[in-house]
């Protein structure tokens, strides 16, 4: 099994950024965001990540 290509931010991605997650999606990527002090997925990607 291969390692799966992850972008951690250490906050939600804005409203006006709201097109970073479908870009990094679209290119593999996923993307966690950190909320408090909760990992949740950011992207569709990183929604099948075992981690969630």
């Amino acid at each position: 099994m291969g390692a799966e290509p992850i972008l951690a931010f250490g906050a939600r991605v804005e409203r006006e950024q709201s097109f970073i997650p479908t870009i990094l999606d679209k290119n593999g990527i996923s993307l966690i965001e950190v909320i408090g002090d909760r990992a949740v997925p950011g992207n569709e990607r990183a929604c099948s990540l075992p981690l969630f």
